[in-house]
């Protein structure tokens, strides 16, 4: 892995699905920033220690990706971890291409 990681790294995409739901990449103030159907938005430093560094490819599509295979998937899950997703409506923070299995609603008698 870390011959894999020296030459093209790692890459994580996680999909933001909800109403509302984006991100948002200020390179300038070095910050991403995070719409989550909270009242407040989750600002989250774009660079980390180790090389995990965050971005943003469509409002809803954020990508995560460094040179450890350990710190990138611990990053895209800490951020998961800001909004899992529910199994009633499947809103949240999921691994692209993951699958969330629905729950049904309750039904009357």
């Amino acid at each position: 892995n870390l011959v894999v990681g020296s030459a093209s790294g790692f890459v994580v995409n996680l999909e933001l699905v909800g109403v509302g739901y984006k991100a948002e990449e200020f390179p300038d103030e070095n910050k991403l920033s995070l719409r989550l159907g909270f009242s407040h938005s989750i600002d989250l430093p774009l660079t980390q220690e180790g090389g995990v560094c965050y971005k943003v490819l469509e409002p809803q599509l954020l990508q995560v990706y460094g040179l450890n295979y350990q710190q990138v998937h611990q990053a895209a899950a800490n951020v998961r971890k800001l909004r899992k997703p529910e199994p009633y409506k499947g809103k949240g923070i999921r691994f692209q291409f993951e699958k969330v299995y629905r729950k049904a609603a309750k039904k009357d008698k």
